[in-house]
């Protein structure tokens, strides 16, 4: 099962602040909800790769690619090849503030996880992330979508 999901938010905080977030792995931890712990792994295929441990599991993620400061690109590596896909964020300066969207990109392999996959939405997290962020941030935010 593959799907293309995207969820796009304008944020009252500067892109340039927006971005320093997004790429600063260290702090996630203080403002993401779901993430208990971030280390840096070794490098896969030369691109930078760390560990998440949430309250679901531990996950290793690759920055596919980083076109500062507006195109980040990452791919996840499920250790038990349950799913694959990517995130790519865009964010662009905006009458005050910045637009972000996140457009995931996914294969769920695993056929009890595509079954459970029909009844959640697959924008939940990312949904999440971005209010998480924008929590962050101080900052107003609204969905365009």
């Amino acid at each position: 099962m593959t799907h293309t999901v995207s969820r796009t938010i304008l944020l009252t905080t500067p892109s340039r602040t927006v971005w320093e977030a997004l790429t600063d792995r260290r702090a996630m931890p203080s403002w993401r909800r779901d993430l208990l712990r971030i280390e840096r792994v070794a490098d896969i295929a030369g691109h930078e790769a760390w560990l998440e441990s949430t309250r679901f599991g531990r996950v290793v993620f690759e920055t596919v690619e980083c076109q500062a400061p507006n195109r980040l690109v990452l791919r996840i590596h499920h250790p038990r090849k349950a799913f694959e896909g990517t995130w790519t964020f865009v964010l662009d300066p905006a009458p005050g503030g910045a637009r972000l969207t996140i457009t995931e990109s996914a294969t769920i392999h695993h056929p009890l996880m595509r079954i459970l996959g029909r009844f959640f939405d697959p924008r939940r997290t990312m949904t999440q992330y971005m209010m998480d962020l924008a929590r962050h941030l101080g900052s107003q935010a609204r969905f365009l979508d």
